[in-house]
């Protein structure tokens, strides 16, 4: 046969083996069935809630586009994180989740205990806790109280498996501290019983940080999908809405800040200003008041308008000289994460870009600080940027300070110039102007302070989040968890696979022997099988009779025809077949009788001997009282053999030796001369003469009288015998101490097989420890797991 035939035959004996307990199958999946329908209708299911916003581009790109035009002048500002991705991340950050667990009181869970479900409640919540030292969010630890309403006034509370009663708006001590608790408009003339979870705080965001869920809807957009999956869906709603409200809050402060600290940079001016234009006014009403000056002739015009041009430029340098001091002082004493005021009048582009990138920096870093560490490599890569713009502002503060004071001289030079063509001016004139001068210009500089001041406000009113909601949180109402579904097919899976697991594991731990393969496996010669039947249908042991055509009776007479092919027809007397076991229980004295009586019915004189001295069954199976027999035999050597002989007793159509009275040295009577003249005697007169023989492993008595047998019927209990113990007899033939030996296979199962039922027991108690199972009675469920 070729190797796939064989590969393919196996297939079919595993597939056909598991395919015999499909009622065990069947029950198991039909109990996983049952099981889940069970659990599903006592779950409480969890939906999931989404919605959606998206990401404005302008803020993505401002940034983008300052940077990557300061990488021209050298500038190394590594690789820019993605605004979309930075959402994402600040979405579900502790900083917005710990906002929201606050605001909408997460960290308290009440559930209806009225409700075998114990379904949660949230929105319309029947009682009002309200904490007398603190909020729930100071409390490090969690709790649970169950609480009952008896009546309208009163209450029922269970902490920590202590139960009292209290008045409705009482302070009281529980496991949560000092509360008090009130009943809701939702409640307010029911009665109710609720289980109210307190848990910690930290414990809530860690918790809810796990279920919300943001992720971009695809690379090519920048809109981000908002979700939680939760079992309550005004719960879920609420939460993602109140994160959003949070997040576009979060955003807007962010880029006020810059706003509100351009703001106090231009009080903090305006007032100095205030103050310096206050004492130059008092200037000029002094320098009048002393000098009596009501107005001054211009002699001039064209030197006039020379002046003043040339004061005009010396003024606006000089406002410039002043901002940029002002911007480089700021910029010496701020801290690293202070903003820079921006977009205060600095007539210089590249210095105005400076700060707006810097600013950019500054506030994407503190973002990251917000959910990371300063050991973040971004943050590092950021703080590097930062150092590097600043350093860079720096230098070009100084450039343009150097060269407005150069400036400055220049025109104070060329002002000087001017002054010195006025001969003609006279004194108090030249004074009053150059204090009218100091006036000018402070009252100019305040003007555009308070113009920019203005322009800030604006712009701080005018924010707007750099995110927008496309769709609020909304939820199908379709049910994510349990999927039935699923379930169902796992169900269905484990019903099937678990009983196939169990009659695997079974089979695996399982060392008894079942089959021919068993037996052949230890290379022991194999004679046939008898089929198993129930101790219910085996009234009588002799279940061979002419007319009995069952299967185990048919099992009989294959022996019988196997046995005929083992013996030499050509030898002179009758046939002496022995039939022995490894231990007892294992049926020999069953296959002795009905093995003798096979015999018979082919009209053969056959005389069953009972040779297992120590514990002796044959008379007990044919009802027979205790008779003399081998036993007195071999002790009284005046006696003769056929005076112990029964002749066909209650019926049966074979004769019957007993084995006798049970003697206390057995072995030493089985090697007596007596017993060679036994077997001589009854060869000459019976055509077979079959012994039952003592088993083999507790005692050595068979082997002593085996030179006497020309067959040796070895009998194997199927299910019982320990395969081990198969090297008991296998170890024996190849030492040609069991010669002519035949194994055959007792109670194996057959669908329509009947069998037996019957007791063999010692009274020595032999202990060898072969882990051999003595029970007969099958329990109900062995069924279920029967070995092919």
């Amino acid at each position: 046969m070729s190797e796939t035939q064989t590969e393919e035959i196996n297939l079919k004996e595993i597939f056909f083996k598991y395919l015999n307990h499909w009622k065990f199958i069947v029950v198991s999946t039909v109990v996983s069935l049952v099981i889940l329908s069970f659990y599903l209708k006592n779950v409480n299911p969890t939906y999931r809630v989404t919605t959606s916003l998206i990401v404005n581009d302008e803020n993505k790109s401002g940034v983008t586009d300052q940077l990557s035009a300061l990488q021209g002048l050298g500038f190394k500002l590594g690789g820019s994180v993605s605004t979309v991705e930075n959402e994402i991340e600040l979405l579900k950050s502790r900083f917005l989740v710990s906002k929201t667990v606050k605001i909408l009181n997460l960290n308290h869970i009440y559930y209806d205990l009225n409700n075998r479900k114990k379904n949660e409640i949230y929105l319309n919540k029947p009682i009002n806790i309200t904490y007398l030292s603190g909020d729930s969010s100071c409390y490090s630890k969690s709790g649970v109280i169950n609480i009952k309403r008896i009546n309208e006034t009163i209450f029922e509370i269970e902490d920590n498996g202590i139960i009292k009663r209290y008045p409705f708006g009482k302070s009281i001590s529980t496991s949560f501290g000092e509360i008090i608790i009130t009943p809701t408009k939702y409640q307010r003339n029911k009665l109710f019983h609720v289980s109210v979870v307190l848990v910690k705080f930290d414990n809530a965001v860690d918790n809810y940080r796990k279920i919300i869920k943001a992720e971009q809807i695809n690379k090519e957009s920048s809109i981000i999908e908002l979700s939680i999956v939760l079992h309550n869906i005004d719960k879920g709603k609420l939460i993602l809405n109140e994160i959003i409200r949070q997040h576009s809050k979060k955003a807007i402060d962010d880029k006020n800040e810059i706003t509100r600290n351009t703001l106090n940079f231009i009080d903090e001016r305006i007032n100095f200003i205030t103050h310096e234009l206050s004492n130059v006014e008092q200037n000029v009403s002094s320098f009048k008041s002393s000098n009596k000056i009501q107005d001054l002739a211009i002699n001039s015009q064209t030197f006039l308008e020379n002046e003043s041009l040339n004061d005009k430029i010396l003024f606006d340098n000089n406002i410039q000289l002043k901002l940029s001091e002002f911007i480089l002082d700021h910029l010496n004493t701020s801290r690293s994460t202070e903003l820079l005021p921006y977009n205060i009048g600095i007539a210089n582009a590249f210095i105005d870009n400076l700060i707006n990138s810097l600013n950019n920096l500054i506030l994407e870093k503190n973002k990251l600080l917000m959910r990371s560490s300063s050991n973040n490599p971004i943050v590092i890569n950021l703080e590097q940027q930062i150092n590097s713009l600043k350093s860079n502002l720096k230098e070009n503060l100084i450039s343009q300070r150097n060269s407005l004071k150069l400036k400055n001289k220049e025109l104070e030079r060329k002002q000087n110039i001017l002054e010195n063509k006025l001969t003609s001016v006279p004194k108090q004139e030249k004074d009053f102007r150059e204090i009218s001068r100091q006036q000018q210009i402070k009252e100019t500089l305040y003007l555009f302070l308070l113009q920019k001041r203005e322009e800030t406000s604006i712009s701080l009113a005018a924010t707007i989040s750099n995110t927008k909601v496309i769709d609020e949180a909304y939820s199908g109402r379709q049910i994510v968890s349990p999927n039935k579904k699923f379930y169902y097919l796992l169900a269905v899976f484990l019903g099937f696979i678990v009983p196939i697991l169990l009659i695997y594991i079974k089979n695996l731990l399982d060392t008894k022997i079942y089959s021919r393969k068993d037996i052949e496996a230890f290379g022991l010669p194999y004679i046939g099988d008898i089929t198993f039947a129930s101790e219910a249908n085996m009234k009588n042991k002799v279940i061979i009779s002419k007319t009995s055509n069952d299967s185990i009776s048919e099992s009989f007479r294959l022996l019988r025809t196997n046995l005929e092919f083992l013996l030499h027809k050509n030898e002179v007397g009758g046939k002496i077949i022995f039939t022995t076991s490894t231990v007892p229980k294992e049926g020999k004295s069953f296959i002795s009788l009905n093995l003798a009586t096979t015999l018979a019915l082919t009209n053969k004189k056959v005389l069953l001997v009972g040779m297992d001295l120590r514990a002796p069954k044959l008379l007990e199976y044919i009802n027979e009282n205790s008779r003399q027999g081998v036993t007195n035999y071999i002790l009284d050597y005046r006696s003769n053999i056929f005076d112990y002989i029964l002749q066909k007793p209650q019926g049966l159509l074979i004769d019957i030796l007993p084995s006798g009275d049970i003697p206390p040295n057995p072995a030493e009577l089985l090697l007596n001369p007596r017993i060679q003249t036994l077997f001589d005697s009854v060869k000459e007169k019976y055509d077979y003469v079959i012994v039952d023989t003592a088993p083999i492993a507790p005692v050595t008595d068979t082997l002593l009288i085996t030179e006497y047998s020309d067959v040796i019927v070895y009998v194997c209990r199927s299910e019982y015998l320990d395969k081990k113990l198969l090297n008991i007899p296998s170890v024996l033939y190849k030492e040609n101490k069991l010669p002519n030996l035949a194994v055959l296979l007792n109670g194996t199962k057959s669908k329509n097989g009947y069998g037996y039922g019957y007791g063999y027991g010692y009274g020595y108690g032999y202990g060898y420890g072969y882990g051999v199972n003595f029970v007969e009675n099958k329990k109900w469920h062995s069924k279920f797991f029967k070995r092919d």
